[in-house]
């Protein structure tokens, strides 16, 4: 038989943030070839519409609580683990084999 390369009819996306994206339908991609020409001029969006979001964030405080010193923190817990550590071994005796 022949070797004919495929032809695949493609919709192509783009889109960058800030920007309106475009489309383009019916991209003729041949399989194993690089297909060039396709390109974009992605209109910048109104300031209106492009997220910027203001003001102030209202609901429930953060139930999660925040250390205003985490460092200190884990140090402290570091501290604690290991005098505990040293104080169960200190206590613990060998098991004996029979």
């Amino acid at each position: 038989m022949f070797n004919v390369p495929r032809v695949i009819h493609f919709e192509i996306l783009a889109s960058a943030p800030g920007y309106q994206p475009q489309t383009r339908t019916g991209v003729s991609v041949t399989e194993k070839q690089v297909t060039s020409n396709i390109n974009f001029q992605l209109p910048k969006l109104p300031t209106e519409q492009s997220g910027i979001i203001s003001g102030t964030v209202q609901g429930e405080p953060n139930s999660i609580p925040e250390f205003q010193y985490p460092i200190a923190m884990l140090f402290v817990a570091t501290l604690l683990a290991l005098v505990l550590a040293k104080s169960f071994n200190s206590k613990a005796k060998p098991l004996q084999h029979d």
